[in-house]
């Protein structure tokens, strides 16, 4: 006869204390695997990412060349890369302002047209940048002695910056700002010197990648 309160020969404490070790063991194995799992889904998020990372800043690279060799077309441009993967265009060859003038004369609306066109339409090899306009002026002394150097430059630029957003440029992606004679790429003693210092220079600096997030070749 077995004694009373035996079930399956165990005595029922017995039995739950049992039970209760075999839920704890597949817990923890399913425990287990969850983490291997959660480890395992981390590690392809951020081969993921990497991959994405790499690919965005191969993209960068190709649209900076191909923008780069567009704008040297214009043989008035000198073109530069920045190291951000941006773009330095700046002209030099003294075409751009008569002394003392804010307004664009009209071969450098012939530049800007071309600008204007390499960049709508290697606009979607790189889905955003910013446009920065520089105006530079040479150090001659205005004739007018209620302006300055600084405002000069400042207009310039903002005058070719309103021409580009009036001709396809999106207004939320253009600024402009004027350097004044701070910045001369050639001698200010001769007026072929300072008619190249008269010059409108652009920056194009790419901000997001394709996938809406900034590769780290544009963070540096």
């Amino acid at each position: 006869m077995k004694a009373p309160g035996r079930i399956f020969g165990f005595f029922p404490d017995e039995t739950i204390g049992r039970w209760q070790f075999v839920c704890c063991v597949l817990a923890g194995a399913l425990l287990s695997s969850c983490t291997i799992k959660t480890a395992t889904t981390g590690e392809e998020e951020q081969q993921y990412l990497g991959d994405m990372w790499f690919q965005q800043a191969k993209n960068l690279e190709q649209w900076q060349q191909q923008t780069i060799a567009e704008l040297q077309k214009n043989l008035h441009l000198q073109v530069t890369p920045l190291g951000n993967g941006g773009i330095s265009a700046q002209v030099l060859s003294g075409i751009s302002f008569q002394l003392d003038s804010m307004m664009p004369t009209p071969e450098l609306y012939g530049v800007v047209d071309h600008v204007i066109n390499v960049l709508r339409k290697n606009r979607a090899e790189y889905n955003e940048y910013k446009i920065i306009v520089l105006g530079h002026t040479d150090n001659s002394t205005p004739k007018n002695p209620q302006i300055s150097n600084y405002l000069i430059s400042s207009m310039r630029a903002d005058l070719v910056a309103h021409y580009m957003i009036d001709n396809g440029i999106k207004k939320s992606m253009i600024s402009s700002e004027g350097k004044g004679p701070d910045h001369p790429l050639a001698d200010n003693n001769t007026p072929e010197g300072r008619s190249v210092n008269r010059r409108i220079e652009w920056q194009i600096l790419p901000t997001r990648g394709e996938a809406g997030t900034c590769p780290p070749s544009c963070n540096n």
